[in-house]
């Protein structure tokens, strides 16, 4: 197991290595340096291929943190709604709102992962943006040592575009129109539900 990434650029790096034992690190050894280099003749990757395969991981990292996010922000409205059914009395204005706000973020997640009921009807799709970034890191990562193709860079100025705006929206709709419903379930006296506080006064 363990992490992956893309491959380094050739030069001379360090490696060290520690124990952790009740919190107190403490060295092993001393460190140590090694070359890598290219095992054939070709020309080694300049360094800006490894500045795009940073680049790309970042995008990655927030692509794939917003798609976690929008699927906790799904569980979380899930729990509300069935919270609501087991509140007399509640406000239809705010089950109204909620059926809204998850067809706000189920169209959120669609934009970044995909529709999953469009293989299922066999029809054509245009890719999602984690799918592109799937294909730059498996190409551009680990699947060849040369320079970066203008395919990868057209797939990745592509998400780069679309994803900032499906990221504001996800904000709001998490950590605005999220939170605003869950408080009026808290004030309507709902059940607890995930990502809630409750309140309590003697």
């Amino acid at each position: 197991g363990g992490g992956g990434g893309p491959y380094v650029v050739p030069g001379v790096y360090s490696v060290s290595l520690a124990k952790k034992i009740n919190g107190v690190e403490t060295p092993v050894g001393a460190p140590q340096q090694f070359e890598v280099y290219p095992l054939d003749e070709g020309t080694p990757r300049p360094p800006q291929v490894l500045a795009f395969q940073q680049e790309t991981a970042k995008l990655q990292r927030a692509v794939l943190g917003a798609n976690a996010a929008a699927r906790e922000a799904m569980n979380r409205i899930g729990l509300l709604e069935r919270a609501l059914d087991q509140t007399p009395g509640t406000n239809g204005d705010l089950r109204m709102k909620l059926q809204a706000l998850e067809t706000e973020v189920r169209e959120i997640q669609w934009s970044l992962s995909g529709d999953p009921t469009v293989p299922r009807r066999r029809e054509a799709a245009p890719p999602s943006l984690m799918q592109r970034l799937g294909r730059i890191t498996g190409g551009a990562w680990t699947g060849s040592l040369t320079e970066v193709t203008g395919l990868q860079r057209e797939q990745y100025d592509v998400v780069a575009s679309e994803f900032g705006d499906i990221l504001e929206r996800l904000r709001l709709a998490v950590d605005v129109n999220l939170k605003r419903l869950e408080d009026g379930a808290e004030a309507a006296g709902a059940p607890w539900t995930s990502g809630r506080v409750p309140t309590w006064r003697p």
